[in-house]
Order: structure tokens, then sequence, then C-alpha cells
């Protein structure tokens, strides 16, 4: 745990812009704000893609259902680079049996511990109410002394509450980077809300 909290320490750092600057050349970047997150993980269809293709996947209706899908909770700070470009930190955390790549399950469900950073490139401003936006980013896991790395690559929806809440919808194909990290399709619906005073647009 302490590689996955240093890993994230490093990437604020690294991402967190001047902020004096940044306001004057971009009126509508978002505000700091802290999320909270439910989340869906489905290891199999992500499987199923790898096997045998996006689109006969959804043909065959191979797809898991909601049901079968296993819940976490995620919480996320969020913050603006642009106008048109935030990043995001996001931890999650979930009891899931995970499917380490060739090796059977423990048939016991542990703690799956996430964390990773992305961008998201929206396609418009938060001057508007409703924004679509994509995602990418490199995350880490951490499994029963186990750790891993991934690419979450997703689409997503962004509604703005007068710049003070936003609720966010994401869905990603979290791609395996390390030999054992399983790919997973993961799904998110949350709220995030500003923290610090609003400034003026």
């Amino acid at each position: 745990m302490q590689k996955v909290f240093l890993m994230g320490v490093m990437t604020c750092l690294l991402v967190y812009p001047g902020q004096g600057r940044s306001q004057s050349l971009y009126p509508y970047k978002k505000d700091p704000a802290i999320g909270i997150h439910f989340s869906l993980y489905d290891f199999n269809s992500a499987m199923l893609i790898q096997q045998m293709g996006f689109s006969k996947t959804l043909q065959t209706g191979s797809f898991t259902n909601i049901g079968d899908m296993q819940p976490g909770l995620s919480l996320s700070f969020l913050d603006g680079l642009t106008n048109h470009l935030d990043y995001l930190i996001h931890y999650t955390g979930s009891f899931v049996d995970y499917p380490f790549p060739n090796t059977p399950g423990y048939g016991n469900e542990y703690l799956f511990s996430a964390l990773d950073a992305s961008l998201q490139l929206k396609l418009l401003s938060d001057k508007y109410w409703v924004t679509p936006f994509l995602s990418a980013g490199i995350g880490t896991f951490a499994y029963k002394g186990n750790y891993g790395a991934y690419m979450p690559l997703g689409v997503g929806l962004q509604v703005n509450f007068f710049n003070e809440a936003f609720l966010l919808i994401n869905v990603q194909y979290q791609a395996g980077v390390s030999e054992n990290c399983a790919s997973a399709l993961f799904y998110s619906l949350g709220v995030a809300g500003s923290i610090g005073p609003p400034k003026k647009r």
C-alpha cells in the first residue's frame, strides 16, 4: 500500500498547475473538487472481449449482468488544468475474487485496492451544464500482497450544477499492463463537490 500511496502523491505534484496564472488564461477551468462514486467491476466481459472481440461479445449477448458484477466504492480528487482538460486522482476499494491471468481463483473475496491518475478531455468547458469527455491514465492495484499496473481508457458524461457540484458517469476499459493484471470493464457513477471559495467567472 505504501507504493500505491507514493504513486498518488507523486502524480499530484507532477500535474498540479500554478493557480494564479491558469485562472486568467482559463476562466472556465474547474475548481478543485472531492467526489464519492459507486463503481462496478466486470472482469468476465473484459476477458471475452480479449478472446472474441467487442463486436462478437456484443452480438452473442455475453456481457455480464449488472447483478453479477462486483461493486465497490471510490473516492476522487478532481481539478482543472485548462477549460477543456481536467485531471482525476481516483481510489477504489472493492471485495473481489481477483482473476489473476493463468491462475485459478482463490474462491474467496478479498480487498482489492486500485489507485489511478487520469486526464479527462471535455468536449465543452464547465460553462455548460452537460459535456461528454474522454479519459486516459495509468493505475496500480494491490491485492493480497500482489501489485500490478493497468491503463484506464474510457468515455464519460459530466453534469455541472452551478460549478459547485458535478455528476460524473464513466465507463472504462482498464487494460492490464503488468503480467499479473487482469483487464476489466469499470463502471462508475458519482458526485463531486467543489472545495474552497468559488471563483468569479
